[in-house]
């Protein structure tokens, strides 16, 4: 997804300051064919001048969006790595209208400019192609948007990468209370869930959550679930509340307080979403 022909004008925020570091925003515009509502976060840059060795290290991807095509939710986690010389290569669980495609290998190229922005053009599985732009906000961490002005595309997401820190990984790390949330939905139907539950540390997880749709708010659902990490951080899970059938939910680690997953959902006209769970 490029910059929207049209847009143009000044643009006017209001921002909460959440630390010295970082500040939520929220455009205060009206709405208009020329002027899109736009939210987000400021974030203090660090560790600049950037390179392409800004991105050596392991790097987790979150990218929530829309696909215009088929006019349905799309999000993607996975594994990131640039190394000096411009390589880029990982792997990515992919959820497109609900359809669930784990695991799936990318090589690329990357380049990182010394003001922090970059570009990543990968190669995804045998058939698909991909464009990234990238802002760095520190080492291994940057806002990352799909599609980029030479490049665009008809998904169009945007998300994060954040380093990966605290392996190798095993289940029995992951032990005690952790919240989960929806993160940012990208449609009306996206099923927004909040709550908390406790993970055994065997690979299993009980708790309560409240669930949200266009059909209103159910609250208080207990849940049960299960987990397997495996050592490089990657892994699976079932959890009734967050799928639908009996496929299994991909999981990528952050660290050994924060794991994202992409769930399919797929209930009559719900849409999947990225999950956040959070120690």
């Amino acid at each position: 997804a490029g910059v929207p022909s049209g847009v143009t004008g000044n643009f006017s925020f209001v921002y909460y300051v959440v630390s010295a570091s970082e500040a939520l925003v929220l455009e205060t515009n009206t709405r208009s064919a020329t002027i899109p509502v736009l939210s987000g976060e400021w974030m203090n840059q660090s560790g600049a001048p950037y390179s392409n060795a800004s991105l050596g290290g392991v790097s987790i991807l979150e990218m929530t969006g829309f696909d215009t095509t088929s006019m349905e939710s799309s999000m993607a986690i996975g594994k990131f790595t640039c190394d000096s010389g411009g390589s880029a290569s990982g792997e990515v669980d992919e959820n497109d209208g609900d359809a669930i495609t784990a695991g799936v290998a990318f090589v690329g190229t990357c380049s990182v400019a010394s003001d922090g922005r970059g570009r990543a053009a990968l190669a995804i599985g045998t058939s698909q192609t991909e464009s990234l732009t990238i802002y760095m906000i520190a080492p291994n961490k940057a806002f990352v948007l799909e599609g980029e002005p030479t490049a665009p595309n008809t998904r169009a997401q945007s998300g994060l990468l954040e380093t990966q820190t605290g392996g190798p990984f095993a289940d029995s790390g992951f032990a005690g209370t952790f919240t989960l949330s929806t993160q940012t939905p990208a449609s009306k139907d996206v099923v927004e869930i909040s709550g908390s539950v406790v993970l055994d540390g065997g690979g299993a997880f009980s708790g309560f959550v409240d669930r949200s749709t266009s059909a209103g708010l159910t609250g208080d659902l207990q849940t049960t679930g299960t987990y397997s990490m495996t050592s490089s951080g990657g892994g699976n899970g079932t959890c009734p509340v967050l799928q639908s059938g009996t496929d299994p939910i991909p999981i990528r680690v952050v660290s050994p307080s924060k794991f994202v997953v992409v769930a399919p959902f797929a209930a009559g006209a719900e849409q999947g979403a990225i999950i956040v769970f959070e120690k």
